[in-house]
């Protein structure tokens, strides 16, 4: 009889680092190219963008995949989803029910407008349980050039904005434990630059490594023998 040993080898490959980032631009009610240049200055790999009503930044970011609200894309083998969720509470938890039902599996991320604070509610129960990672709250939330506390990702003020207290951090990243945080923050002056409004939104980023998946190799050779009955 003849016997064949295999050895197999589990091989993995890079990981990619790549820098996520999401806005709600504010239905583009201030000026587009103000807002391109800050987006130019936060330099993402890919973009969430929410009340962008299907419109993009200028065309420098042509080659940068930019994801509409309520969409979701795989970019670099990792599941990206855009999510603006309603203000409204009752209507929080089935949006992200339903966004989540179209998670196939494996890295994954959702980011945008949650319209909530990232604390123990209804809204996150579902998210707890498939992206259990806050990246900001993971990377200890890098802060530039304001004094609100607790960090905010809404201005003070802004002209013709329903909110003004500026007190919420409800624009977040989220992201399955498999990939690892290594930065995030959002950019200096993010509500207005030159004199110019932008949005009642910060943009935030988060720079994170993606898993690449195991390649199962099988290596058939190396030993034969021979067992011969008399």
């Amino acid at each position: 009889m003849k016997t064949i040993l295999g050895i197999l080898l589990l091989v993995t490959l890079a990981a990619a680092d790549i820098r996520v980032a999401t806005w709600n631009v504010y239905d583009w009610n201030y000026p587009r190219a103000a807002i391109s240049a800050l987006a130019a200055e936060v330099n993402a790999d890919v973009w969430c963008l929410q009340e962008a009503n299907g419109r993009e930044f200028d065309p420098l970011f042509v080659d940068v995949p930019q994801i509409q609200e309520g969409r979701a894309e795989t970019v670099d083998g990792v599941w990206i989803a855009s999510v603006h969720l309603s203000v409204s509470g009752g209507s929080h938890y089935s949006a992200m029910v339903a966004l989540l039902a179209t998670y196939p599996g494996g890295p994954g991320i959702i980011a945008g407008d949650f319209n909530e604070n990232p604390i123990p509610a209804p809204i996150f129960y579902e998210l707890y349980g498939k992206m259990a990672v806050d990246a900001l709250a993971a990377a200890g939330w890098v802060r530039v050039d304001t004094p609100v506390q607790p960090p905010s990702t809404l201005p003070l003020a802004s002209p013709g904005s329903r909110l003004t207290h500026g007190m919420g951090r409800i624009d977040q990243i989220w992201v399955t434990p498999d990939i690892e945080i290594l930065a995030c923050g959002i950019p200096p002056s993010p509500w207005m630059r030159d004199g110019q409004y932008l949005s009642d939104h910060a943009p935030v980023w988060a720079d994170v490594t993606i898993p690449e998946p195991p390649v199962v190799v099988l290596l058939l050779a190396g030993l034969l023998h021979l067992v011969r009955r008399r």
